[in-house]
Protein backbone atom coordinates (compact mmCIF):
# COMPACT_ATOMS: atom_id res chain seq x y z
CA UNK A 1 0.00 0.00 0.00
CA UNK A 2 1.20 3.47 -0.90
CA UNK A 3 0.13 6.10 1.53
CA UNK A 4 0.15 10.14 -0.06
CA UNK A 5 -0.37 12.72 2.62
CA UNK A 6 -1.92 15.51 0.94
CA UNK A 7 -2.85 17.56 3.37
CA UNK A 8 -1.92 17.88 7.44
CA UNK A 9 -0.91 20.16 10.10
CA UNK A 10 2.85 20.20 9.33
CA UNK A 11 5.19 19.67 6.11
CA UNK A 12 7.36 16.54 5.70
CA UNK A 13 10.91 16.91 6.52
CA UNK A 14 11.79 14.20 4.44
CA UNK A 15 14.27 15.99 1.77
CA UNK A 16 12.48 14.40 -1.26
CA UNK A 17 9.66 16.22 -0.73
CA UNK A 18 11.26 19.34 1.03
CA UNK A 19 11.45 21.15 -2.52
CA UNK A 20 7.87 20.88 -4.01
CA UNK A 21 6.61 24.06 -2.24
CA UNK A 22 4.23 21.90 -0.28
CA UNK A 23 1.80 24.09 1.93
CA UNK A 24 0.19 22.74 5.47
CA UNK A 25 -3.17 23.80 7.18
CA UNK A 26 -5.03 22.45 10.05
CA UNK A 27 -6.86 19.41 8.05
CA UNK A 28 -6.12 15.89 6.50
CA UNK A 29 -5.97 14.49 3.73
CA UNK A 30 -4.54 10.96 2.16
CA UNK A 31 -4.56 9.48 -1.27
CA UNK A 32 -4.02 5.93 -0.80
CA UNK A 33 -3.51 3.18 -3.46
CA UNK A 34 -3.92 -0.10 -2.36
CA UNK A 35 -1.45 -3.29 -3.87
CA UNK A 36 -3.12 -6.59 -3.08
CA UNK A 37 -1.13 -9.22 -4.57
CA UNK A 38 -3.71 -10.90 -6.56
CA UNK A 39 -6.81 -8.81 -6.84
CA UNK A 40 -8.04 -5.28 -8.38
CA UNK A 41 -6.67 -2.47 -6.88
CA UNK A 42 -7.94 0.93 -5.53
CA UNK A 43 -7.39 4.53 -5.17
CA UNK A 44 -8.70 6.20 -2.45
CA UNK A 45 -8.94 9.34 -1.19
CA UNK A 46 -9.29 9.76 2.85
CA UNK A 47 -11.22 13.30 3.73
CA UNK A 48 -10.30 16.74 1.57
CA UNK A 49 -8.59 18.67 4.64
CA UNK A 50 -10.88 22.39 4.97
CA UNK A 51 -9.78 24.18 1.95
CA UNK A 52 -8.43 22.96 -1.77
CA UNK A 53 -4.72 22.78 -0.57
CA UNK A 54 -5.19 19.17 -0.98
CA UNK A 55 -5.53 19.57 -4.41
CA UNK A 56 -2.97 21.70 -5.04
CA UNK A 57 -0.54 19.67 -3.17
CA UNK A 58 -1.62 16.46 -4.94
CA UNK A 59 -0.71 18.36 -8.41
CA UNK A 60 3.33 18.91 -7.10
CA UNK A 61 3.35 15.36 -5.56
CA UNK A 62 2.12 13.78 -9.04
CA UNK A 63 -1.23 12.29 -7.44
CA UNK A 64 -4.49 12.13 -10.14
CA UNK A 65 -7.37 12.90 -8.45
CA UNK A 66 -9.28 12.15 -11.08
CA UNK A 67 -8.61 8.46 -10.89
CA UNK A 68 -9.92 8.12 -7.69
CA UNK A 69 -12.30 5.23 -7.88
CA UNK A 70 -13.74 6.28 -4.01
CA UNK A 71 -13.80 8.74 -1.66
CA UNK A 72 -14.22 8.29 2.33
CA UNK A 73 -14.76 11.56 4.92
CA UNK A 74 -13.92 10.06 8.22
CA UNK A 75 -16.30 12.68 9.94
CA UNK A 76 -18.44 15.67 10.02
CA UNK A 77 -15.64 18.22 11.02
CA UNK A 78 -14.87 21.26 9.07
CA UNK A 79 -10.93 20.19 8.70
CA UNK A 80 -11.78 17.07 7.04
CA UNK A 81 -14.54 17.61 4.71
CA UNK A 82 -14.33 21.66 4.02
CA UNK A 83 -14.58 24.91 5.31
CA UNK A 84 -17.70 26.36 5.82
CA UNK A 85 -17.34 29.85 4.80
CA UNK A 86 -18.70 31.97 1.71
CA UNK A 87 -16.47 30.65 -0.94
CA UNK A 88 -17.72 26.93 0.23
CA UNK A 89 -17.42 25.72 -3.56
CA UNK A 90 -13.98 25.56 -3.72
CA UNK A 91 -13.34 23.85 -0.41
CA UNK A 92 -13.30 20.19 0.41
CA UNK A 93 -15.93 17.60 -0.76
CA UNK A 94 -17.27 20.43 -3.23
CA UNK A 95 -13.69 20.73 -4.59
CA UNK A 96 -12.93 17.09 -5.04
CA UNK A 97 -16.99 16.89 -6.87
CA UNK A 98 -15.55 19.19 -9.53
CA UNK A 99 -12.51 17.52 -10.12
CA UNK A 100 -13.70 13.57 -10.09
CA UNK A 101 -17.19 14.16 -11.37
CA UNK A 102 -18.06 10.36 -10.74
CA UNK A 103 -16.91 8.75 -7.78
CA UNK A 104 -18.43 7.33 -5.09
CA UNK A 105 -18.02 9.56 -1.55
CA UNK A 106 -19.02 7.27 1.43
CA UNK A 107 -20.23 9.43 4.63
CA UNK A 108 -21.46 8.51 7.69
CA UNK A 109 -25.25 9.13 8.04
CA UNK A 110 -24.77 11.52 10.98
CA UNK A 111 -21.76 13.49 9.04
CA UNK A 112 -24.44 16.31 8.75
CA UNK A 113 -24.79 16.81 12.63
CA UNK A 114 -24.64 20.08 14.07
CA UNK A 115 -21.14 19.80 15.44
CA UNK A 116 -19.47 22.49 17.37
CA UNK A 117 -16.15 22.93 19.21
CA UNK A 118 -16.09 24.67 23.38
CA UNK A 119 -16.09 28.19 22.28
CA UNK A 120 -20.18 27.49 20.30
CA UNK A 121 -18.22 28.23 17.47
CA UNK A 122 -19.62 26.04 14.51
CA UNK A 123 -17.12 23.56 13.20
CA UNK A 124 -19.32 21.27 11.18
CA UNK A 125 -19.50 20.82 7.21
CA UNK A 126 -20.96 23.38 5.03
CA UNK A 127 -25.17 21.80 5.20
CA UNK A 128 -25.37 23.23 1.72
CA UNK A 129 -23.76 20.13 0.47
CA UNK A 130 -26.97 18.88 0.63
CA UNK A 131 -29.04 20.98 -1.44
CA UNK A 132 -26.36 19.98 -3.97
CA UNK A 133 -28.72 17.17 -5.36
CA UNK A 134 -25.73 16.36 -8.35
CA UNK A 135 -23.50 15.84 -5.14
CA UNK A 136 -25.82 13.95 -3.14
CA UNK A 137 -26.55 11.44 -5.21
CA UNK A 138 -22.57 10.42 -5.53
CA UNK A 139 -23.00 10.58 -1.11
CA UNK A 140 -23.55 6.91 0.12
CA UNK A 141 -24.66 6.87 3.81
CA UNK A 142 -23.13 4.53 5.97
CA UNK A 143 -24.21 2.35 8.99
CA UNK A 144 -22.82 0.78 11.58
CA UNK A 145 -20.37 -1.58 8.91
CA UNK A 146 -20.34 -1.13 4.58
CA UNK A 147 -18.69 -3.27 2.61
CA UNK A 148 -17.06 -1.62 -0.23
CA UNK A 149 -15.17 -4.80 -1.11
CA UNK A 150 -14.47 -7.66 0.35
CA UNK A 151 -11.24 -6.56 1.80
CA UNK A 152 -11.92 -2.31 2.05
CA UNK A 153 -14.61 -2.06 5.08
CA UNK A 154 -15.63 1.05 6.97
CA UNK A 155 -17.09 0.70 10.72
CA UNK A 156 -18.87 3.59 12.58
CA UNK A 157 -18.48 0.82 16.41
CA UNK A 158 -21.21 3.12 17.75
CA UNK A 159 -22.14 0.29 19.72
CA UNK A 160 -19.57 -0.81 20.43
CA UNK A 161 -17.98 -1.56 23.95
CA UNK A 162 -15.55 0.74 24.92
CA UNK A 163 -12.71 0.03 27.50
CA UNK A 164 -11.63 3.67 28.31
CA UNK A 165 -14.57 6.65 28.34
CA UNK A 166 -14.83 8.94 25.34
CA UNK A 167 -13.57 12.19 26.01
CA UNK A 168 -14.85 14.97 23.64
CA UNK A 169 -12.24 17.68 24.97
CA UNK A 170 -15.01 20.46 24.79
CA UNK A 171 -16.73 19.44 21.79
CA UNK A 172 -20.53 19.66 21.30
CA UNK A 173 -23.43 18.87 19.62
CA UNK A 174 -26.22 20.74 19.29
CA UNK A 175 -29.88 18.44 19.59
CA UNK A 176 -33.24 20.53 20.04
CA UNK A 177 -31.74 23.28 20.70
CA UNK A 178 -29.18 22.14 23.48
CA UNK A 179 -25.69 21.99 23.30
CA UNK A 180 -24.46 18.14 24.11
CA UNK A 181 -21.48 16.48 24.92
CA UNK A 182 -20.05 15.43 20.83
CA UNK A 183 -20.58 11.56 21.60
CA UNK A 184 -19.21 11.18 17.51
CA UNK A 185 -21.40 8.81 16.05
CA UNK A 186 -20.72 10.31 12.85
CA UNK A 187 -17.06 8.90 12.95
CA UNK A 188 -15.97 6.28 10.85
CA UNK A 189 -12.85 3.91 9.93
CA UNK A 190 -11.46 2.59 7.21
CA UNK A 191 -10.22 -1.03 7.11
CA UNK A 192 -8.32 -2.23 5.01
CA UNK A 193 -7.04 -5.94 4.79
CA UNK A 194 -4.47 -6.14 2.31
CA UNK A 195 -1.98 -9.13 1.75
CA UNK A 196 -2.53 -11.14 5.17
CA UNK A 197 -2.62 -7.32 6.84
CA UNK A 198 -5.20 -5.27 8.58
CA UNK A 199 -4.45 -1.36 7.51
CA UNK A 200 -6.51 1.14 9.66
CA UNK A 201 -7.17 3.98 8.97
CA UNK A 202 -9.26 7.16 11.13
CA UNK A 203 -9.34 10.50 10.50
CA UNK A 204 -9.11 11.64 14.27
CA UNK A 205 -9.66 8.67 16.55
CA UNK A 206 -12.57 10.75 18.74
CA UNK A 207 -14.10 7.53 20.26
CA UNK A 208 -10.69 7.08 21.49
CA UNK A 209 -7.44 5.82 20.13
CA UNK A 210 -7.46 3.00 22.78
CA UNK A 211 -11.12 2.32 21.99
CA UNK A 212 -10.13 1.72 18.43
CA UNK A 213 -7.04 -0.11 18.60
CA UNK A 214 -8.67 -3.05 21.29
CA UNK A 215 -11.29 -2.93 18.64
CA UNK A 216 -9.68 -3.73 15.70
CA UNK A 217 -6.32 -4.72 16.58
CA UNK A 218 -4.90 -3.84 13.41
CA UNK A 219 -1.17 -4.15 12.09
CA UNK A 220 -1.08 -0.94 11.12
CA UNK A 221 -2.76 2.02 11.96
CA UNK A 222 -2.76 5.46 10.77
CA UNK A 223 -4.50 8.58 11.62
CA UNK A 224 -5.04 11.25 14.29
CA UNK A 225 -4.78 10.16 18.01
CA UNK A 226 -6.46 13.67 19.11
CA UNK A 227 -4.27 14.35 22.28
CA UNK A 228 -3.81 18.17 21.21
CA UNK A 229 -5.84 19.46 23.66
CA UNK A 230 -4.11 17.42 26.19
CA UNK A 231 -2.00 19.69 28.63
CA UNK A 232 1.12 18.47 28.83
CA UNK A 233 1.75 21.43 31.77
CA UNK A 234 -0.43 20.03 33.62
CA UNK A 235 1.23 16.80 35.50
CA UNK A 236 -1.87 14.96 35.86
CA UNK A 237 -2.84 14.82 32.17
CA UNK A 238 1.04 14.32 31.22
CA UNK A 239 0.77 11.40 33.11
CA UNK A 240 -2.27 10.17 31.97
CA UNK A 241 -1.07 10.73 28.43
CA UNK A 242 2.17 8.52 29.23
CA UNK A 243 -0.38 5.86 30.57
CA UNK A 244 -1.85 6.12 27.52
CA UNK A 245 1.33 5.38 25.50
CA UNK A 246 2.34 2.54 27.36
CA UNK A 247 -0.96 1.04 26.67
CA UNK A 248 -1.12 1.76 23.24
CA UNK A 249 2.23 0.19 23.09
CA UNK A 250 1.42 -3.24 24.49
CA UNK A 251 -0.45 -3.99 21.02
CA UNK A 252 0.92 -5.56 17.94
CA UNK A 253 0.55 -2.00 16.22
CA UNK A 254 2.58 0.15 13.99
CA UNK A 255 1.33 3.64 14.30
CA UNK A 256 1.68 6.32 11.97
CA UNK A 257 0.16 9.34 13.69
CA UNK A 258 -0.76 12.99 12.53
CA UNK A 259 -3.04 16.40 12.20
CA UNK A 260 -4.45 16.14 15.87
CA UNK A 261 -1.97 14.12 17.76
CA UNK A 262 -0.03 17.20 18.93
CA UNK A 263 3.51 18.33 18.80
CA UNK A 264 4.51 18.12 22.29
CA UNK A 265 2.13 15.04 23.15
CA UNK A 266 3.84 13.60 20.24
CA UNK A 267 7.52 14.22 22.08
CA UNK A 268 6.35 12.61 24.87
CA UNK A 269 4.89 9.31 22.77
CA UNK A 270 7.92 8.41 21.23
CA UNK A 271 10.33 7.10 24.17
CA UNK A 272 7.44 5.50 25.47
CA UNK A 273 6.47 3.98 22.08
CA UNK A 274 9.63 3.77 20.53
CA UNK A 275 9.73 2.32 17.00
CA UNK A 276 6.08 1.56 17.67
CA UNK A 277 5.02 5.19 16.81
CA UNK A 278 6.21 7.63 13.58
CA UNK A 279 4.88 10.22 12.28
CA UNK A 280 4.13 11.66 8.82
CA UNK A 281 6.14 14.93 9.48
CA UNK A 282 9.25 12.48 9.52
CA UNK A 283 8.30 10.41 6.82
CA UNK A 284 6.66 11.83 3.78
CA UNK A 285 7.30 10.26 0.97
CA UNK A 286 9.69 7.88 0.73
CA UNK A 287 11.85 6.39 -2.49
CA UNK A 288 9.11 7.85 -4.57
CA UNK A 289 8.49 5.34 -7.36
CA UNK A 290 9.18 5.39 -11.14
CA UNK A 291 5.89 6.04 -13.04
CA UNK A 292 5.94 4.69 -16.98
CA UNK A 293 2.77 4.43 -18.96
CA UNK A 294 2.44 2.14 -21.58
CA UNK A 295 0.67 3.25 -24.65
CA UNK A 296 -0.34 1.40 -28.03
CA UNK A 297 -2.62 0.38 -30.29
CA UNK A 298 -5.56 -2.11 -28.74
CA UNK A 299 -4.79 -5.93 -28.21
CA UNK A 300 -0.44 -5.81 -28.81
CA UNK A 301 0.05 -7.11 -25.50
CA UNK A 302 0.52 -3.96 -23.51
CA UNK A 303 -1.38 -6.03 -20.47
CA UNK A 304 0.56 -8.69 -20.99
CA UNK A 305 3.55 -7.06 -20.61
CA UNK A 306 3.15 -5.60 -17.54
CA UNK A 307 2.04 -8.73 -16.33
CA UNK A 308 5.33 -10.36 -17.31
CA UNK A 309 7.72 -7.00 -16.24
CA UNK A 310 6.34 -7.42 -12.41
CA UNK A 311 5.84 -11.34 -12.47
CA UNK A 312 2.31 -11.43 -11.35
CA UNK A 313 -0.82 -11.20 -13.56
CA UNK A 314 -2.70 -7.84 -11.97
CA UNK A 315 -3.29 -6.80 -15.45
CA UNK A 316 -6.43 -8.51 -17.02
CA UNK A 317 -5.60 -10.49 -20.47
CA UNK A 318 -8.10 -11.63 -22.94
CA UNK A 319 -7.01 -12.43 -26.74
CA UNK A 320 -9.03 -9.71 -28.00
CA UNK A 321 -9.18 -5.68 -28.63
CA UNK A 322 -11.08 -3.99 -26.09
CA UNK A 323 -10.02 -5.83 -22.93
CA UNK A 324 -8.42 -2.63 -20.77
CA UNK A 325 -11.10 0.21 -20.69
CA UNK A 326 -9.46 2.50 -18.24
CA UNK A 327 -6.56 3.75 -16.94
CA UNK A 328 -5.03 1.35 -14.45
CA UNK A 329 -1.99 2.21 -11.97
CA UNK A 330 0.03 -1.83 -11.32
CA UNK A 331 2.57 -1.58 -8.94
CA UNK A 332 6.07 -3.86 -10.24
CA UNK A 333 8.08 -3.82 -6.75
CA UNK A 334 8.79 -0.88 -4.92
CA UNK A 335 10.30 1.07 -7.27
CA UNK A 336 8.42 1.08 -10.44
CA UNK A 337 4.63 1.36 -11.42
CA UNK A 338 3.04 1.16 -14.95
CA UNK A 339 0.16 3.06 -16.34
CA UNK A 340 -1.86 0.45 -18.65
CA UNK A 341 -4.01 2.12 -20.66
CA UNK A 342 -6.63 1.29 -23.64
CA UNK A 343 -5.88 0.85 -26.75
CA UNK A 344 -5.25 4.26 -29.25
CA UNK A 345 -5.97 4.20 -32.99
CA UNK A 346 -5.06 6.79 -35.98
CA UNK A 347 -7.92 9.39 -36.44
CA UNK A 348 -7.76 8.06 -39.92
CA UNK A 349 -7.29 4.85 -42.49
CA UNK A 350 -6.56 5.52 -45.85
CA UNK A 351 -6.15 1.43 -46.49
CA UNK A 352 -9.66 0.34 -45.65
CA UNK A 353 -8.09 -3.37 -45.60
CA UNK A 354 -5.85 -2.18 -42.39
CA UNK A 355 -8.54 -0.12 -40.20
CA UNK A 356 -10.55 -3.74 -40.99
CA UNK A 357 -7.91 -5.95 -39.58
CA UNK A 358 -7.22 -3.44 -36.56
CA UNK A 359 -10.91 -2.78 -35.78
Amino acid sequence: MKITVLVENTISENPNVKNLSLQAEHGLSLHIQTEFDSKKNYQILFDMGQSNLFQKNAKLLGVNLESVDFAVLSHGHYDHGGLSSSDSAQNGLFAFSKINQTSPIYINQNAFSQNYNGSKKYIGLEQSLLQNDELKSRFVFTKDKTKITEDILLFSCNDYPKIVPTNPYGLMQLKNGNFIPDNFNHEHYLLIQENKKKILISGCSHKGILNIVEWFKPDFLIGGFHFKSIDVENPLEKQQLIDLGKKLSSYNTKFFTCHCTGTSQFEILKPIMKEKLDSWKSKGILNRKLRVMIVGIPNVGKSAFINNFAGNSKAKVENKPGVTRKNQWFSAGNELEFLDTPGVLWPKFEDKETAYNLA
